[in-house]
């Protein structure tokens, strides 16, 4: 990144948390724009969503914000939820962190999330029949990368 930022740029475009970090450690001045960043606050990166401050701004793909209003249109759509399923990636580290904030969300709103992991496309069936046992509803994470440690 240091070489982009020596070059005198106008704007840096980057895609993901860890490119966004690499951007404004190199540079305090060149505005960054992260196509899609986790949790910037969590992450350090801007003080806070409505007053970021700094260089970078962008696009958050993180729950925090809005966990909690996915469980509020369920409760809605569903008047007797009681059980939210989530599915993720076994190896990505960003699910495990995403299903603890709808874990705190649900529990503020009376439900309890079931966090159903897959690391293989073949265990997806499973993993749906485990998601239609115990819960009346079904979030999907997604995310651009895994993080798997190989």
């Amino acid at each position: 990144m240091s070489e982009v930022v020596q070059q005198k740029v106008d704007v840096i475009v980057t895609w993901g948390t860890p490119a966004a970090i690499a951007a404004k450690e190199d540079t305090a001045t060149i505005p960054i724009f992260d196509i899609a960043m986790g949790d910037p606050v969590g992450t350090g990166l801007v003080s806070s969503l409505d007053r970021p401050g700094g260089n970078l701004t962008g696009f958050s793909g993180g729950l925090t914000d809005i966990c909690g209003k996915w469980l509020e249109l369920l409760q809605e759509t569903i008047p007797r939820l009681a059980t939210v399923a989530v599915l993720g990636d076994t190896g990505n580290a960003a699910h495990h962190a995403e299903a603890q904030e709808l874990s705190s969300a649900a529990a503020e709103r009376g439900l309890k999330i079931d966090a159903v992991y897959v690391g293989e496309p073949k265990e997806l069936d499973q993993a749906m029949v485990q998601a239609r046992r115990s819960a009346e509803a079904l979030i999907v994470l997604s995310g651009t990368q895994s993080q798997r440690s190989r």
